[in-house]
């Protein structure tokens, strides 16, 4: 998705509020399997949700998925950002998803994004502005906060990568779902939320979700769901490759960012 698509949102997020004492993965959990409220989707009251995306930074972030994964009526994966919190209706890609959850959880974080690199309001960051701005991250650019390390990443961060072929796609970015679980010295389990058109493998849950419709080039279930990949791990812990499902290849080479929105 490039920067010219229009971000077609209600308002955004107001201010956070306090006092609220969210731990970071509080109504945060939906099992992989999970389908929606009728199927088995555990049926928190939209008004928790709002109440838990109320709060700052990555838990916002993380509980903002959860509302819209659980407070949704239909999803799908395009390029073309339309979204109607009052109908339930979440049609975006993956730059589209992450951006819009931002304006509405992380105010701060979503305002810096877009002025670091001037884009306009109402339009959304390409993948490879999210792996810029993480990239040079020092702790002094409000709303953000760098995650150096696989091993830390908590639910709510942001992961992006930008493809370096010249013929592959742009890149891809998603929130972290939960901390990630090492498999290995080198290597970590990770659930994830995103936009896709193409499911993180057999358990994802937007095989089992009909409110998951189909789009992309594929003719699969796509859209806003929650899935597991795998990342490699260099020497410093750092994130050197990702897996698409447990059980794939590399997603191919690529530059990537990780980062922790404050506010």
């Amino acid at each position: 998705m490039s920067e010219s698509h229009a971000y077609q949102g209600r308002q955004r997020f107001a201010a956070a509020i306090a006092g609220l004492g969210l731990a970071a993965g509080t109504l945060l959990t939906v099992p992989l399997s999970a389908t929606p409220a009728a199927a088995g989707v555990p049926t928190t009251a939209p008004t928790q949700q709002r109440a838990a995306a109320s709060q700052q930074g990555s838990t916002a972030l993380a509980a903002e998925a959860v509302y819209e994964y659980t407070t949704m009526s239909a999803t799908r994966y395009q390029g073309a950002l339309r979204v109607d919190p009052a109908l339930g209706t979440y049609f975006y890609d993956c730059v589209g998803f992450v951006t819009y959850a931002l304006g509405r959880a992380a105010p701060q974080a979503h305002a810096t994004l877009l002025n670091e690199f001037h884009i306009a309001p109402g339009l959304v960051a390409s993948p490879n502005r999210y792996v810029a701005l993480f990239g040079q991250l020092d702790g002094t650019q409000p709303g953000w906060a760098p995650v150096t390390r696989v091993a830390d990443l908590q639910a709510g961060d942001v992961v992006a990568w930008a493809y370096t072929h010249p013929l592959r796609s742009r890149g891809h970015a998603l929130v972290i779902a939960n901390p990630p679980e090492a498999i290995s010295s080198t290597q970590y389990l990770v659930d994830v939320w995103d936009s896709s058109a193409t499911p993180h493998g057999p358990n994802d849950t937007r095989l089992t979700n009909a409110k998951n419709l189909p789009g992309g080039r594929n003719s699969t279930p796509s859209g806003l769901g929650r899935g597991q990949m795998l990342f490699d791990v260099a020497a410093d812990g750092s994130l050197l490759q990702a897996h698409w499902t447990t059980s794939s290849p590399p997603v191919g080479p690529a530059t990537y960012g990780m980062a922790r929105p404050i506010s």
